[in-house]
């Protein structure tokens, strides 16, 4: 969208003269991560802050583009080469921005509203219909006045189908949200307390709520919500117009849906055990069967198979003293704290039962109605010993146990009060609940990844000393150093003399340069707003184009520095590159009073693979007469190169100027040339829990697998949001535990995975090898079907790093 345009959409006055081209993102965070070249920031006043008083910060970070307030007094510094476009209300123009987005998008909109399980449904149907349609969401929970606009802001003709969350806490929000989000469905989830204090009656809420539904062609909601208020719409587990007929059973904590149509009916259970969740569950089938034609009836089971737990709520967590922590601090309403104690009444026996609860917000009730239905709560959960935190519940909480913050509680409680057994959280986000998380949690039970330096320097220098004499090396760190931590890695790297580093965008460079790494650094995929930048920090770009060279010779005058450059050639790869063609036009775009050539390169598509020798010889031929041809036009030397660390290891004898070490730092080479390299990574985690179980009891979600007899298996704290992938579930993926070979049980999950130690001799507490010794990385990522470079990057950054020196 052009600048004019932006003025239009806006209804605001124009006031500066634009520097820059266009806008390409929206932001109102001057926090946020990265540069605000081409970039709108929003400056939004709330209750408690007005963000009119960052704007010299996001001008220092490249911001040239503001919507202010018609009274914003726009300082002198920033008059000339800054664009600002006044508004009589900041937040009015965000959602008439978010109401254009939505405008110019063809597809549907799905909008989600209802007290509770907005999130859970939103993310269950995207995965239950991501096969049939390319569907934009709301992240995470982002359904407030500013939070939906945001999600529409990332809306565009790529999706087909969009699903957005709406959450209102008084009367007159709702309109505001439809005309942005003008949806063409309607879902809605249930009606609970949750923020009931902006209403004065049920009746008033769920009539505001279904202000968002005014002009859809479809609503979906429970059947017992429609009848209980008489609403319109198409009634989940109902007889739907399509003859399609859902219903539910639950027996001893199994849940089974039966789905039917004219022709047939099927049968499954349901993965999860609450109700809570299967309640959304019929919500979600029934929208799947009845969006436009419907999914196919026989695919939902392994739809609702694949279905993966939304991590808001009910986490559980090993604690100190044998303590299990159930965390479900993300909100604290009476409709949700009963089924958080009904989870908690139904977790195993280990001892005494405790709850932890703060303040219940926004219920719309007076706090004696509130706590004495919380004391009923507790009373038939057959709760004796709870904890009260805030400055209301405090004086409700048994004598000795109500606390005005949770800062008092973590510094007045005696933890020695919970020795065993399990410890409910249910805290509402204000009271930062995750503080008493961190303190219970059992701090030997971590997923640790150990990077060894002695043996990264080692490689290091085993590398160096087959190279001949002079050629220099290039250490890659883009992508978090393989996942080890950029700036440690660097900084040894820098002590060793590295000749370059090597990072993909130009933060990372910026990142190494504010923590003192002096060492010539090549950006591999630069931004050219970010010249200033570059040039400020001193970086190496590679230029990869003639468009990009053109567009870069524009922002260069003659009073700016030259611009330090390494020119990329395509040789085969056909990703990023010069062509061997281009190389007259090239010549005479080449500018040497604007850039200072310090290296040309190439990318080699298969050193590793022996069937490929054949091509990768013409790509180091072709490589080499080009440098031989660029060398006869320029007067001044720079490094050639295009080995990387397979191609150290096989083609050694055409080594260039300088080679590119990657993943052969970390003890690695595909191409298993290089000797003398040792792993420097180790993925290691404790195991949480060890149980018995009987033959015929099932493992993880799904039920996917089924003791064959009696065993005995180990809880570890590590799923595939770590980096240990789902596809590693039932033994295709295995653990070592006293070097001992342990296999994975069912499914992983998020953050556990399930092991079989029935003939291993292990304790609580125990480390675990993911990868290391008796495991390589390279086992480890062919057992998840992809290469070590993956696996390694995978890790994830919640992993803690540890360095270490042997």
């Amino acid at each position: 969208m052009d600048l004019a345009h932006f003025k239009n959409v806006l209804n605001a006055t124009e006031v500066g003269e634009p520097i820059q081209s266009g806008i390409s993102q929206v932001c109102i965070d001057s926090r946020a991560h990265g540069k605000f070249q081409d970039t709108l920031f929003i400056a939004l006043i709330g209750e408690r802050h007005d963000a009119h008083k960052y704007i010299g910060e996001v001008y220092a970070r490249g911001g040239r583009q503001f919507v202010v307030h018609t009274d914003f007094v726009i300082p002198e510094n920033l008059k000339t080469d800054c664009l600002f476009f006044k508004v009589a209300d900041t937040l009015v123009a965000l959602q008439a921005l978010a109401a254009h987005c939505r405008n110019m998008f063809a597809g549907d909109v799905i909008a989600i509203t209802g007290s509770n399980g907005k999130t859970m449904v939103k993310e269950w149907l995207f995965q239950i219909l991501g096969d049939d349609f390319v569907i934009h969401r709301s992240p995470k929970s982002y359904n407030s006045q500013v939070g939906v606009a945001l999600s529409l802001l990332s809306l565009n003709n790529r999706y087909s189908v969009s699903l957005i969350e709406a959450g209102i806490s008084k009367v007159g929000e709702m309109e505001k949200l439809e005309a942005m989000i003008q949806p063409t469905h309607g879902i809605f989830t249930n009606l609970g307390s949750a923020h009931s204090s902006g209403f004065k009656s049920q009746v008033q809420k769920i009539t505001e709520k279904f202000k968002l539904f005014k002009n859809v062609n479809k609503v979906f909601l429970l059947k017992a919500i429609q009848e209980r208020f008489g609403l319109k719409g198409l009634a989940v587990d109902h007889n739907f117009s399509n003859g399609r007929f859902i219903s539910i059973k639950e027996s001893e904590g199994v849940y089974s849906f039966r789905v039917s149509d004219t022709k047939r009916t099927i049968i499954f259970n349901s993965p999860f055990s609450d109700a809570a969740s299967n309640e959304n569950l019929v919500l979600v089938i029934g929208v799947a069967l009845n969006f436009h034609e419907g999914i196919k009836l026989d695919s939902i089971p392994d739809r609702i198979k694949s279905l993966t737990p939304i991590n808001m709520r009910l986490e559980v967590i090993q604690g100190l003293g044998n303590v299990q922590i159930i965390n479900d601090s993300y909100s604290n309403d009476l409709d949700s704290f009963g089924i958080a104690l009904n989870f908690l009444k139904n977790q195993s026996a280990r001892g005494e039962n405790w709850v932890i609860l703060s303040d219940i917000l926004e219920s719309g009730k007076s706090s004696e109605e509130i706590y004495a239905q919380v004391k009923e709560l507790l009373k038939v959960a057959g709760i004796l010993n709870w904890v009260g935190i805030g400055s209301e519940i405090a004086s409700y909480a048994p004598k000795g146990f109500g606390f005005k913050d949770t800062q008092s509680f973590l510094k007045e409680f005696d933890f020695t009060t919970f020795r065993k057994g399990n410890l409910l959280l249910k805290g509402a986000r204000k009271f930062h609940f995750e503080d008493i998380v961190q303190r219970f949690q059992e701090k030997t039970h971590e997923t640790v990844f150990e990077i060894n330096l002695t043996r990264l320097e080692d490689n290091f220098h085993i590398v160096r000393s087959q190279l001949p004499l002079g050629v220099k090396i290039m250490a890659m760190v883009k992508a978090f150093s393989y996942g080890a931590g950029t700036f440690e890695i660097a900084k040894l790297l820098q002590f060793n003399q590295v000749d370059y580093l090597g990072v993909a965008y130009v933060d990372e460079g910026i990142e190494l340069r504010r923590e003192g790494i002096k060492t010539p650094i090549l950006v591999m995929n630069p931004e050219l707003t970010a010249i200033d930048q570059i040039i400020e920090y001193d970086l190496n770009i590679a230029v990869f184009s003639l468009k990009m060279l053109n567009d870069l010779s524009k922002l260069l005058d003659e009073s700016t520095p030259k611009v330090k450059i390494h020119l990329k050639f395509d040789t085969g790869m056909n990703r990023l590159g010069f062509k061997a063609d281009e190389f007259f036009d090239l010549i005479t775009s080449l500018d040497t009073n604007k850039f200072q050539l310090n290296g040309a390169f190439t990318h080699l598509a298969a050193a590793d693979e022996p069937e490929h020798d054949e091509f990768t010889r013409k790509q180091i031929s072709s490589f080499e007469e080009i440098v031989i041809k660029l060398k006869a036009e320029i007067d001044s030397p720079f490094l050639a190169h295009c080995l990387n660390t397979s191609g150290i290891g096989r083609f050694l004898a055409n080594p260039n100027d300088m080679v590119r070490m990657g993943i052969g730092l970390y003890g690695f080479d595909p191409s298993g040339r290089i000797t003398g390299l040792k792993p420097a990574g180790r993925l290691i985690t404790h195991v949480s829990q060890i149980k018995l179980i009987d033959k015929g009891d099932s493992v993880g979600y799904s039920r996917s697998f089924i003791a064959p007899e009696k065993m005995k298996i180990a809880i570890l704290p590590i799923g595939y949001a770590d980096g240990f992938r789902r596809s590693l579930g039932n033994g295709n993926g295995k653990v070592f535990i006293n070097g001992q070979e342990a296999p994975v049980v069912g499914n992983v999950c998020m953050d556990m995975t399930m092991v079989d130690v029935t003939k291993i001799n292990v304790e609580e507490g125990q480390e675990v090898e993911i990868f290391g010794e008796s495991q390589t990385l390279i086992e480890f990522s062919k057992a998840m079907d992809t290469i070590p470079y993956e696996a390694l990057t995978g890790i994830s950054q919640r992993v803690k790093r540890i360095f270490f020196r042997e």
